[in-house]
């Protein structure tokens, strides 16, 4: 049997199984590793007997030459060790304090709420100590980035669990420590760093020109920043499947470089200029967003696509996917358990996996019928990892996803392709901003369709479920899909056997 690999037609031996990836193989023994790092964190015995185990392997696949085991296990051991390093040098001393007098500057807001809003500060000092990592301040006063406060309220700093999506959702932000502010004193006003001067006056702009709710909206488009957005506004975007819109990674990544390229190529700029004047931006706009998961993914993802383009070469989507993995997890192996990296992966993974098999199932006849057919191919497949997380995590389902996205994704596309360049040319000419004002009533109208749909029967259904039904799931959805060579009738003996077994811990 024939297959095609890169640019070559490969003979698959009958043995065979899997769809032979190496760069696959790597990241998921890499994520092994970590995982496994995470399970016996705690237990010196577990540790020191998954080394052991692991090294054997690696002393195996050396002297028997087996190139497969060799990369595996050797990933497995490197994860296996970058976790504990990580572990060791992120986790702070579990403690609190009452009456304590705190000191530090403001980072970033991190969101607003009823009476109160929530702060990223640094520079910690509690009672004349310096103290290691940032907290979150809890305070009803309005603070700007740059403020340099004195805060007299409780601290408490809690132990770093990678199974616990609330901690980990303060990792990413080296957040260790939360503050109750009874009292806050601003005592004076530092400079802003670069990209912080960046994305305040990008918020000025954005508000200034286009009001407070469009403005806000805006700005989660363009880097992902939702602390201004209203709370409403936010809750009818996630019921209604499109809170995608607002994390920046695929798509904004892609639209981004998409429109560097295209200029550049207009401009009669080489593929390989072009190519690092892309990656240059992608870098940029990293340093914007704070290197969210998902836009480091989708950056070195889409350069593999563009260097596969200057090569004249096949694009590997699998290999791409797995190689910012690697990357992801080498420089940050915590990554693992953040819900902005699994949910990034597993999107670009179920497309990967099941796009062409659900576009195959639509009409395709005419262009109508064939942009429909591949918008649904894309939301569904999208969404079949996904749909795991969102039940084990968030307990919920958006079920009329498909729709929304069919219909919101192309016209936010279109906002977002001309949204980009005037926001950039408004930061560097104040005057530009006037170009944003037709995108208020154009953001206003998403923020209404959103709220329309969040508002129908069963908009939202209560799925929740355990993280073992999840990974359960999700090992069948694996196991079934094309990089799987085993027989049709061997995949459905499984999936019926899976979802057996997921029933059953359901109802137990």
């Amino acid at each position: 049997m024939e297959r095609i690999r890169g640019n070559k037609t490969v003979v698959r031996k009958k043995t065979e199984i899997v769809n032979y990836r190496p760069v696959a193989f790597v990241a998921a023994a890499l994520a092994a590793g970590i995982l496994t790092g995470a399970v016996f964190r705690s237990s010196g015995a577990g540790m020191l007997l998954s080394v052991i185990i692991l090294s054997i392997s690696v002393i195996i696949a050396f002297i028997g030459k087996k190139k497969t085991l060799r990369s595996v296990s050797a990933a497995a051991l490197i994860g296996l060790a970058l976790f504990f390093l990580s572990f060791n040098i992120g986790s702070v001393n579990p403690g609190y304090a009452e009456n304590a007098y705190v000191e530090g500057r403001i980072s970033a807001i991190a969101s607003y709420g009823d009476g109160y809003s929530l702060y990223t500060l640094e520079d910690l000092d509690v009672n004349g100590e310096i103290v290691p990592k940032n907290a979150s301040l809890k305070s009803s006063e309005k603070l700007e980035v740059g403020d340099i406060v004195a805060v007299y309220g409780t601290v408490e700093s809690f132990e770093l669990d990678p199974f616990d999506s609330y901690s980990m959702s303060y990792y990413r932000k080296g957040v260790r420590h939360k503050i109750e502010a009874e009292a806050v004193l601003v005592k004076e006003r530092s400079d802003l760093k670069f990209f912080e001067l960046i994305r305040v006056t990008l918020a000025d702009r954005l508000v200034d020109y286009m009001g407070e709710d469009a403005g806000a909206l805006a700005l989660g488009l363009t880097i992902g920043d939702k602390a201004y957005l209203d709370y409403d506004t936010e809750e009818s975007v996630r019921a209604s499947g499109l809170s995608h819109l607002l994390a920046v990674s695929g798509l904004h990544v892609g639209f981004l470089s998409g429109i560097v390229y295209f200029f550049l190529r207009l401009l009669r700029r080489s593929k390989s200029s072009s190519l690092i004047a892309v990656a240059a931006i992608l870098v940029g706009y990293g340093f914007v967003t704070g290197f969210p998961a998902g836009v480091v993914r989708a950056a070195v993802m889409t350069m593999c696509f563009l260097y596969s383009l200057r090569k004249e070469e096949r694009f590997d989507s699998l290999n791409a996917l797995s190689l910012s993995v690697i990357i992801l997890l080498a420089v940050s192996p915590m990554s693992l358990f953040d819900i902005g990296f699994l949910m990034s992966i597993a999107a670009v993974l179920g497309i990967i996996c099941f796009y062409s098999v659900i576009r195959k199932c639509l009409p395709s006849e005419g262009k109508l019928y064939s942009f429909l057919s591949s918008s649904i191919a894309v939301s569904l497949s999208a969404n079949t990892f996904l749909l795991g997380i969102s039940a084990s995590v968030f307990g919920t389902f958006a079920l009329y996803f498909a729709i929304a996205n069919i219909i919101a994704v192309p016209y936010v596309s279109v906002i977002y392709f001309f949204l980009v360049p005037i926001s950039a040319l408004s930061l560097i000419i104040q005057p530009l901003g006037y170009l944003l004002i037709p995108f208020k009533y154009l953001l206003e109208g998403f923020i209404y369709f959103s709220r329309f749909i969040a508002a129908l029967p069963f908009a939202t259904i209560e799925v929740e479920v355990s993280s073992a039904v999840a990974a359960l799931y999700a090992s069948a959805l694996l196991f079934v899909s094309k990089f799987n060579l085993l027989s049709k009738r061997i995949k459905a003996a499984y999936a019926g056997l899976a979802g057996a077994l997921i029933v059953l811990l359901i109802v137990l």
